[in-house]
């Protein structure tokens, strides 16, 4: 038996850790706290639980829904600056708290400039893919598009795709110089 009892004692202990949710109808606070891949806060980004709730993350990045029913919810967010998510979420503990990582948009960017310097055309795909969902309509995405459809081409004129890519890094410049304040 006292051979047993190490076997015992883990079972109970695993079993007793799964999570199942309730479905007793009960409510709770659904709280948790949103970082980026740096682990800094993202503070501002507006989360909606089941496209009916809205809460903004505080200063902190963190954010709370109050009321919640017992149940698998969908949560969605977005944010200058970052991605959006759209991921469901079982509820079934007031203690749980929601720990989420999300990517910024400088992030992406980093991380396809590494991509196109050694052309890595899938990967570079699914980089722009992801940024077009926030970013598309901003120079910055469409001088990158750019440049990866001149590295991905495989023709030998690539005049317009040049001429193309020098347009937006002179519009890209001006415009950074306009924020700034630089003449």
């Amino acid at each position: 038996m006292k051979k047993l009892l190490p076997y015992i004692v883990s079972i109970i202990l695993i079993s007793g850790c799964t999570t199942t949710i309730r479905s007793d109808g009960g409510k709770g606070l659904m709280q948790g706290m949103l970082y980026d891949m740096d682990n800094r806060p993202v503070c501002g980004y507006e989360l909606m639980l089941d496209q009916k709730i809205r809460v903004f993350t505080d200063i902190n990045g963190r954010f709370e829904f109050p009321s919640v029913t017992y149940k698998t919810h969908t949560l969605t967010g977005h944010g200058n600056g970052y991605i959006e998510i759209n991921r469901p979420y079982d509820f079934s503990d007031r203690n749980q708290i929601l720990y989420l990582r999300i990517r910024s948009t400088e992030n992406l960017y980093c991380q396809l400039d590494k991509q196109l310097g050694k052309e890595q055309n899938a990967d570079a795909a699914e980089t722009l893919r992801v940024l077009s969902k926030t970013e598309k309509s901003k120079l910055k995405y469409k001088l990158y598009e750019s440049l990866y459809r001149y590295i991905s081409s495989e023709t030998s004129d690539k005049s317009l795709l040049t001429t193309e890519i020098k347009e937006l890094e002179n519009k890209l410049k001006f415009e950074t110089k306009k924020k700034t304040g630089a003449e």
